[in-house]
């Protein structure tokens, strides 16, 4: 449709008019418009009345905004079922709707904020974000501070749903299945607070049913299932049996069972037990363990159901008797503490010889069976003049009914050295302890482990010690071995093999050689030769060579000089051929030592024993013969010049 261009008569006010000529919009000079108003603002539209619409905004088909007002109410609404939307940016991107149903959509990040004023810092928001996580932050720095994820769980100071298994995180988990997790650094994790009454402040149920509780009773905090619970009298500094409100109980409550057992129990005080006729105790004391009753009645000790021993109400110890007379009593059939020679013994008793007041007075505890004495250990007094004493240990040696009939079988004295088959095992010199085996005619000392043993003992034909089957003889210092001699008869020292390229150490043969081995190819020394003066040879070798050194360092030598010309040292060497006695063989070049011992004593070993055979060290004439070679090379070269 055509514009038809209409024009509009303006009053001296600067307004458009109304048909009653009177001002109905108004245009002042700043270019506010006011409608019905003299304009405070580019637009200012008012009623001529208190309450309604203002302003209505609608296209062709009537649906569109109104304005209206009350003087309590703003309202903007749109008809005919539409939704408001909120759009910002150039491209007039949707940020929030509120839908005919009047739900509210937020959109893009952080949708809904919280300021002091306009354009000022956000102090608070809530937001989703495209994991669909709600988060809640607040403060300047719009710091989160809450969550509700994906899952439903709300997490309060955290982003993890694993602080139950984290060293360092602090928070709160609520998970949406139930489940809560709180965790906080060096600090009390949850407090709960019942005021006013006494009665439960933690209630725990299983399928709706109550299955226990935690609660407070007269100040005490109490832990109770059912009519069974613990009250933690802290002003009696005692755990006591408490009852479903957590009063405390007496004689009513189990501590285990049977098939139920508690595993090790500690405790610094006493052990305290009463019925109704009976109190007794078990504690520990000073440097001590006490077990005993604080009545009249005896303290009884049990196995398998039956009476073993007791203590009665004077101190009397009784073994296998109940009724009591004197401070020690054994159950025995018959009586044998008195019995002698000829008399029926089957049991155990314990005999007092004496008061160990005297030299050799003696207190024994003795044991038999069949009529006769099997075995006993005594007590004995050494001397009178000190109270060393020795245990002595007997074996039945006969048919014997005579308390007085059993044979001293070993003994260690006062000073600790044990004696078989001797009363006296006194100390050899230079050990403080000894064990003494002592036999007419042989007594050894055997280990056995398995079918292997070894032993060590003594016989007319010497000492001895070994191994009885095959294996080898090991010696070791701390705790490792050092030598051992095998089943060869090979002594091996610092290896469990003959020395060889594969094994260092040093062995013996007992065909009569020697192995000597080093765990290297650089010059290593096998053998060191010493005299009082110090070290005066060695044997060395390297990765291909074997020398044989004697002592020649500056250090030990003084007046060194040229040496005297060797030619008639030489000449007067006699080099001989000869047959050796011992075998027949023939020698073309050799010497006899005592020849040579007038020309070049140091090369002859000459024994202390006149009987034995003299011997030539050939190596000690070559510095006579190097000597030689010298000087007649120096005449060679004046011959030649």
């Amino acid at each position: 449709m055509a514009l038809t261009k209409t024009p509009i008569e303006l009053s001296s006010t600067q307004g458009i008019v109304d048909n009653s000529n009177a001002t109905a919009i108004t245009i002042d000079s700043s270019e506010n418009v006011g409608i019905g108003v003299s304009p405070s603002a580019p637009l200012d539209v008012r009623r001529g009345d208190a309450d309604g619409k203002i302003a209505e905004f609608h296209q062709s088909g009537g649906y569109g905004l109104e304005l209206s007002s009350s003087q309590s109410v703003a309202t903007i609404t749109a008809g005919y079922n539409q939704a408001f939307t909120f759009e910002t940016g150039t491209t007039a991107t949707e940020r929030m709707r509120i839908d005919a149903s009047g739900n509210v959509d937020l959109y893009q990040g952080k949708n809904l904020t919280w300021r002091y004023a306009a354009g000022s810092t956000i102090r608070g928001s809530i937001s989703v974000d495209s994991a669909d996580n709600i988060t809640f932050s607040n403060t300047s720095s719009n710091t989160e501070r809450m969550r509700i994820d994906t899952s439903g769980n709300l997490l309060v100071g955290t982003t993890a749903t694993t602080i139950n298994t984290s060293s360092s995180v602090s928070g709160h988990n609520l998970f949406s299945s139930g489940y809560t997790v709180h965790s906080r650094s060096g600090q009390t994790v949850m407090s709960l607070n019942r005021l006013s009454t006494d009665g439960t402040i933690v209630d725990f149920r299983k399928n709706g049913t109550a299955v226990g509780s935690i609660g407070a009773a007269a100040g005490n905090l109490y832990i109770v299932s059912n009519d069974v619970g613990l009250n933690f009298a802290g002003g009696n500094d005692g755990i006591f049996p408490a009852t479903a409100n957590g009063a405390q109980r007496d004689a009513a409550i189990d501590l285990g069972a049977s098939s139920h057992r508690f595993k090790d129990l500690y405790l610094s005080g006493a052990v305290n037990l009463t019925n109704s006729t009976t109190t007794a105790f078990t504690q520990v004391g000073s440097n001590m363990f006490q077990l005993g009753t604080n009545s009249g009645d005896p303290t009884v000790f049990y196995t398998s159901g039956s009476e073993r021993m007791r203590i009665d109400s004077s101190g009397n110890v009784g073994i296998g008797v109940s009724s009591l007379n004197n401070p020690l009593e054994v159950g025995v059939t018959p009586n044998t503490a008195s019995k002698t020679s000829g008399s029926a013994f089957d049991g155990a008793a314990i005999r007092l010889n004496g008061n160990l007041a005297t030299t050799n007075s003696e207190v024994s505890i003795l044991g038999g069976a069949d009529n006769h004495i099997q075995a006993g250990i005594g007590f004995v007094r050494e001397s009178a003049n000190d109270w060393g004493s020795a245990i002595k240990f007997y074996t039945r040696q006969a048919a014997v009914v005579d308390l007085d009939g059993i044979a001293e079988a070993m003994r260690i004295d006062s000073s600790g050295n044990v004696g078989i088959g001797t009363t006296s095992a006194t100390s050899t010199p230079g050990f403080a302890k000894v064990v003494k085996l002592e036999h007419s005619v042989s007594a050894s000392y055997v280990v056995s482990a398995g079918a292997n043993e070894a032993d060590f003992g003594m016989s007319s034909n010497g000492g001895w010690i070994g191994t009885s089957t095959n294996v080898p003889m090991r010696f070791a210092q701390n705790s490792a071995e050092r030598m051992r001699i095998d089943s060869s008869g090979n002594l091996l020292v610092g290896t469990t093999s003959q020395a060889s390229a594969s094994a260092s150490g040093v062995s013996v043969n007992p065909s009569g050689y020697i192995n000597s081995s080093r765990p290297t190819t650089g010059t290593a020394g096998h053998h060191q030769f010493f005299n009082p003066n110090g070290i005066c040879g060695v044997i060395t070798t390297t990765g291909t060579t074997t020398t044989y050194a004697t002592s020649s360092d500056q250090r030990l030598k003084e007046n060194i000089a040229d040496a005297d010309d060797a030619g008639s040292k030489i000449d007067s060497i006699q080099v001989r051929q000869y047959d050796w006695k011992a075998d027949g063989s023939h020698q073309d070049y050799g010497m006899v030592a005592q020849e040579l011992q007038l020309v070049a004593p140091e090369a002859v070993s000459v024994p202390e024993d006149s009987e034995e055979m003299m011997g030539v060290d050939y190596s000690k004439l070559v510095p006579m013969l190097v000597k030689e070679i010298q000087s007649l090379r120096n005449r060679v070269a004046q011959l030649e010049e």
